[in-house]
Order: structure tokens, then C-alpha cells, then sequence
């Protein structure tokens, strides 16, 4: 009877124990993109995050990046690893033969490489919005209205902002008479 009962409890204590033997590791790339919102050919743009792991950074693990032109084509595709805190960066390049339009940047965690077999693969994902030419127009000027739409600047400083760009004639208004 003592063998029988000895047997169930180390039965049972296995099967308890083993469950989490089949878990899974779930870490989740982070993007923290640079605060530009439309790029042209030419300008420089990384594109940076980390890599979250139980609420907290996590070094070398390998990730997966996939970039897709605005046909859908996969025009860039190569791994990098998240650095000794956790975080990661790479260069989205064009070259002048590249479309204008909406690329997408697709980050996938393959987990650390001891995790490798019960990794559950998280993405994240951004849009990219390219302009074919190479822009004269400052990326604080391109954004201005949005930070404003943001309440990121306020009207006071949008004005400002427009009153100096009307100063240095980098826009030319014409003269409008109240009716």
C-alpha cells in the first residue's frame, strides 16, 4: 500500500512539475522610432527600440527584420541582436531608385537562443510614409503641424514658427486684403 501511495504522489509530482517544462517565452520588440513623421530619399533615419521580457530589457535576442516596399515586395530582410541593455538600431535606407511611398517595417523577436525551442514569436510593426525627392523643406517644418495637432507645441510657437518661415522667405505669402 506504502509503494502504491509513494508511486501517486511521485506521479503526481511530475505531472504538476512538468507543465511548466512546456511554457513558452514570449519577449516583444519595442519600437521608440526618431519623431519625424514623413521622410524623403536622402534623409537619415534609424529606426530603434528594445526588447521587452517580463516588464524589463532584454539582451541578445535575436530579431528578425523584414522591410516591404509600398508593393509589398520585400526589399530588405536581415537579423540583428538586441545589444548587452536590451535595445536594438538599424538604418532605413533608400537608394534614389526606390518608390515614394508606404514601407513597412516588420521586427520579429526570436526569443534568446536558449529559448529558441518554446519562443512565442512577437512583432511589432510601423509604417514608413517616403517621399520620392529629396526634401529642401527642414523636418521641423514638415512636422510643425503635427507636434501642433499633438499639443506637442502650442499656438503660440506655431505662429512663431510660421512668422519666421515668412521672415526668411522660405514661404512667400501674398498679400491678402480683409473683406
Amino acid at each position: 500500500m506504502m509503494k502504491i501511495l509513494v508511486l501517486f504522489i511521485i506521479a503526481a509530482v511530475m505531472a504538476i512539475g512538468t507543465q511548466n517544462a512546456y511554457s513558452t517565452h514570449i519577449s516583444q520588440p519595442i519600437l521608440t522610432i526618431d519623431e519625424n513623421f514623413v521622410y524623403s530619399v536622402g534623409d537619415d533615419l534609424f529606426i530603434t527600440g528594445w526588447v521587452e521580457y517580463d516588464d524589463a530589457a532584454t539582451s541578445d535576442v535575436l530579431l528578425s527584420v523584414k522591410i516591404s516596399n509600398p508593393n509589398g515586395k520585400v526589399v530588405s530582410d536581415f537579423f540583428l541582436t538586441s545589444d548587452s541593455a536590451g535595445k536594438f538600431e538599424f538604418p532605413f535606407e533608400l537608394s534614389d531608385d526606390d518608390a515614394s511611398g508606404d514601407y513597412l517595417v516588420n521586427i520579429m523577436s526570436m526569443c534568446r537562443e536558449v529559448h529558441r525551442d518554446i519562443c512565442t514569436h512577437k512583432t511589432a510593426e510601423t509604417t514608413i510614409s517616403v517621399i520620392g525627392e529629396q526634401s529642401k523643406i527642414p523636418d521641423w517644418v514638415r512636422n510643425i503641424f503635427v507636434w501642433y495637432a499633438e499639443d506637442s507645441i502650442s499656438e503660440k510657437e506655431l505662429l512663431q514658427a510660421l512668422q519666421y518661415l515668412i521672415k526668411e522667405k522660405i514661404i512667400q505669402v501674398d498679400d491678402v486684403t480683409n473683406t
